[in-house]
């Protein structure tokens, strides 16, 4: 069984609930499932560190991550309160994740 997961942030280091969370996932997803990708958005507040991650994890799922700029301007934030779109969503989306998204999706297959 092969699986892909997705989070919106590193699972380690482990700094935040969310963190621990994901990285408990993948411990957990990698008793039941033979392979996992793993695929992670990284910000400024939490960055991708490699060398943060146990190393039996990196040869296991190979984790890949896109920085992404998420930082809140206020100047762009009111400009959503007129457009009827979600500024917090619209932020956090990045065309060169759907790309490596869609291209991991493209030349593997999942369960």
């Amino acid at each position: 069984m092969k699986a892909l997961y997705i989070t919106s942030k590193p699972a380690y280091p482990r700094v935040d609930g969310g963190c621990v969370a994901s990285a408990n996932f993948l411990d957990n997803l990698l008793k039941v499932v033979s392979q996992v990708k793993y695929l992670t958005i990284a910000t400024n507040k939490h960055p991708f560190e490699l060398n943060r991650f146990p190393n039996q994890l990196i040869d296991a799922v190979s984790p890949q991550a896109i920085l992404i700029e998420t930082a809140v301007r206020p100047r762009e934030a009111i400009k959503y309160l007129f457009n009827n779109k979600s500024y917090n969503i619209d932020r956090f989306y990045d065309e060169t994740m759907t790309t490596m998204i869609t291209t991991t999706l493209e030349n593997n297959s999942y369960d």
